[in-house]
């Protein structure tokens, strides 16, 4: 899936078509901000919703990754949020945590962090993140098969940033076409939208688009026209 940059604007609709053609699916999450979220600031479920709206990818992990655009910093994705950072702020209380700075009494840094069980620096999935301890966090990158003996345990080996990059090395998605396993592998409280769920809101935007396009067509040959007369 190509990546996109901030410079080539794109529709709603069309994020969403991309997602379904490459084996997104749609999800409902306002049972679970409303049952489990312990950030209810208004500003976290609103970052949150605009991600979710745009579709996420599935794997067979329980991975859960939202569209490139949130997936990725710099000229490839917004840098005000991404997905795995809303995740983290809305059901995680990232943002009111009181960070205790400094070391323990062995020396390990005690600043707290949220850290990806999974080892997947994208992946949104709540249930794949905890908040602990920096050097906990550390710890993890040497995890080869959760050898390294920590609480939660890890759900998979340490990759390195680099390895996530290469989509050949991504597991396998799962989407609409197989809805037994794509419910087994959500977190609690998420419901499955539709393929089509979007279908009118979508179709009601790209009108609107074609008219004000027309009229911006038409404002131009009106302004040009009147040039040519003043000439």
């Amino acid at each position: 899936m190509r990546s996109v940059k901030r410079s080539a604007k794109r529709t709603v609709a069309e994020m969403r078509k991309e997602m379904v053609e490459n084996g997104g699916v749609f999800l409902d999450w306002s049972n679970k901000i409303r049952l489990e979220a312990l950030e209810k600031s208004g500003k976290n479920i609103n970052a949150f919703k605009t991600i979710s709206e745009k579709g996420f990818f599935i794997f067979e992990t329980g991975c859960i990754l939202p569209h490139p655009y949130y997936s990725k910093k710099g000229d490839d994705g917004p840098a005000r949020f991404r997905g795995h950072k809303a995740s983290a702020n809305l059901f995680h209380s990232v943002k009111n945590l009181e960070i205790s700075e400094g070391t323990n009494q062995d020396g390990w840094p005690m600043n707290k962090e949220i850290s990806h069980l999974c080892h997947w620096y994208a992946c949104m999935n709540p249930d794949h993140l905890v908040l602990e301890p920096r050097w906990k966090n550390w710890k993890r990158l040497y995890c080869f098969g959760c050898d390294c003996n920590l609480e939660p345990r890890c759900l998979a080996k340490f990759h390195p940033t680099t390895y996530w990059k290469d989509e050949k090395n991504w597991p396998k998605k799962v989407g609409y076409d197989d809805m037994k396993k794509l419910k087994s592998l959500l977190p609690s409280n998420i419901k499955i939208l539709a393929k089509d769920h979007y279908y009118k809101e979508d179709l009601k935007a790209n009108n609107r688009l074609i008219r004000l396009k027309r009229k911006r067509k038409h404002d131009k040959e009106t302004k040009r026209k009147k040039k040519l007369k003043t000439n």
